[in-house]
């Protein structure tokens, strides 16, 4: 497993990893994540630009674990690169 709690299976190419599984853990400070960084990915998440969803230990705790579902980010990515209206084009 890596540090975003995806198991990593190893390809025919020793530098290609894939991740499997659908909720990804943000990336820790300083990292990136499909290129996107730890600041970006939270902004996404906070518009509704990607589903997320925050796990806690206790219902009324400050902090939690932030999950990604990868699929909506894949789409959110996908949508990006097709293009979209003038407004929102590189547009969070």
């Amino acid at each position: 497993m890596d540090n975003t709690g995806m198991k990593l299976h190893k390809s025919t190419s020793p530098k290609i990893a894939r991740l499997t599984g659908e909720w990804v853990r943000l990336p820790a400070r300083g990292q990136r994540f499909m290129g996107l960084s730890r600041t970006t990915l939270f902004e996404l998440c906070a518009r509704k630009k990607i589903r997320s969803v925050v796990i806690k230990k206790k219902a009324y705790a400050v902090r939690g674990i932030r999950l990604m579902y990868l699929p909506s980010l894949q789409e959110y990515l996908f949508e990006q690169s097709v293009g979209g209206n003038d407004q929102t084009k590189g547009n969070l």
